[in-house]
């Protein structure tokens, strides 16, 4: 149709023809738009997705005592497992080789293999102190009243329990007091802590929970390795236990037992980890550190 042709239409008609245009060149652009990509651009976005997928991530040399969390992260590392690398720093414990990165609790096998490479100690932490020994004793007794061996200067050994000559390694949760003293560096308080915190808990799942022990130094943790084979953790029914029992573990305050109770009274029963994180009962860090001692 020609432009003069159109002229001779009525202004409704040529208004009818004008948006029938229209509808047909959108029509036209959506169909573009939306057509399949050609073999060969369909497999270059495919690469660049591919290639922003796998980037490799950004590894250079660091010093474990001081990185911070962004490099952590650029590192490829979790966010929970950050938290948890700086919180075990926090605790006070150095990293004195780059073997050491793997006591950190969440830090896999595959990310040890990977980052420690590139593990670098300043010298400051990589000197470590004189460990103590607990020398035996001697003591000389006299007797000034009589003449027997003590009266005679006879010498008598105190009992201490004869340390370890080399880093030899101890599970928390078998070993008794007399083993613990065993360890340089451990005496009698900290052994007794050491048992008594096992208990209280129902079982060390992470040797890093030994930073918890009163008196216990982050110097220590080398001598110490929790076997998860073998380990057995002492479980709370979580549905069913009374509040006592929820009170006296150290990782549930009691506020959190009776809003446990409350909440299971009103609600019902807790079916899972997900469930309870739900409640708001307990923050992330928290339910990290309890999970392993829940049976829903």
């Amino acid at each position: 149709m020609a432009f003069r042709d159109f002229l001779y239409y009525s202004n409704s008609d040529r208004r009818s023809i004008v948006i029938i245009a229209l509808i047909a060149v959108v029509l036209v652009g959506v169909l573009v738009v939306s057509a399949p990509k050609s073999g060969g651009d369909a497999a270059v976005e495919a690469e660049a997705d591919s290639t922003e997928q796998t980037a490799p991530v950004a590894l250079h040399e660091f010093d474990p005592n001081t990185v911070d969390s962004l490099s952590l992260i650029g590192f490829g590392l979790a966010p929970k497992q950050v938290q948890t690398f700086l919180r075990y720093r926090r605790a006070g414990a150095v990293f004195r080789t780059p073997e050491s990165i793997a006591k950190v609790y969440g830090m896999t096998a595959e990310d040890v293999s990977r980052l420690q490479p590139y593990v670098r100690i300043a010298p400051e932490y990589a000197e470590r102190s004189k460990p103590v020994y607990y020398e035996r004793e001697t003591v000389r007794q006299k007797s000034a009243s009589d003449g027997s061996a003590r009266g005679n200067g006879a010498e008598q050994k105190l009992n201490y329990p004869e340390k370890f000559d080399r880093l030899t390694k101890v599970d928390p949760n078998t070993a008794d007091t007399a083993l613990l003293q065993r360890i340089p560096g451990v005496g009698t308080w900290i052994s007794r802590n050491i048992v008594a915190q096992r208990k209280r808990l129902g079982g060390f799942h992470a040797v890093e929970q030994l930073l918890e022990v009163k008196y216990f130094s982050p110097e220590l943790l080398e001598w110490f390795e929790v076997d998860t084979l073998t380990a057995k953790i002492e479980k709370i029914s979580i549905n069913t236990a009374s509040f006592q029992r929820l009170n006296s573990h150290p990782y549930i305050a009691y506020e959190q037992a009776r809003d446990l109770l409350r909440y299971i009274r009103l609600y019902g029963r807790i079916a899972d980890i997900d469930a309870l994180r739900r409640t708001g009962i307990f923050t992330e860090d928290e339910l990290m550190r309890l999970q392993p001692y829940l049976q829903f």
